[in-house]
């Protein structure tokens, strides 16, 4: 099971409920009732989202957040990267550098596994556009 960070967890929900919104924008506190997260956490991360180019905010009457692009160019893939880092950074190894003793990756008997597992996960998450999430969930924008 991946554990992500609760940033990514806020990030990777609020998207799904801006893209089952499409094109219709959604208030903090409207997502925020949606499932139950801090506010404050929320617009922060919805802020991180936003200088990332895949939320768009409106101020005023009328206003909120909304996906920048339709829901088939967002994929899980970004929103993962954006809180969690890119594959270089979940790739490098716990020890690397910090552990005398640490065992060179050609070595290292668990290497190969993480880094395969890691391009398998980054492989996934390419691959599932918020569309297509919520078409698994019987819910099409």
């Amino acid at each position: 099971m991946l554990k992500f960070q609760k940033a990514t967890m806020i990030g990777l929900y609020a998207a799904m409920e801006l893209a089952r919104a499409w094109p219709e924008p959604l208030t903090a506190a409207q997502l925020c009732e949606r499932f139950e997260a801090s506010g404050h956490h929320l617009v922060k991360v919805l802020q991180q989202l936003a200088r990332a180019g895949i939320v768009e905010a409106t101020r005023g009457v009328g206003g909120g957040h909304r996906l920048a692009r339709a829901p088939n160019a967002v994929t899980l893939h970004e929103i993962v990267d954006l809180f969690e880092g890119g594959p270089e950074r979940r790739a490098l190894c716990l020890f690397s550098g910090a552990a005398p003793g640490c065992p060179p990756a050609e070595v290292c008997a668990m290497h190969d596994i993480f880094m395969e597992l890691g391009e398998q996960i980054d492989a996934t998450l390419r691959s599932i556009s918020l569309k297509t999430l919520l078409s698994r969930q019987g819910t099409t924008t």
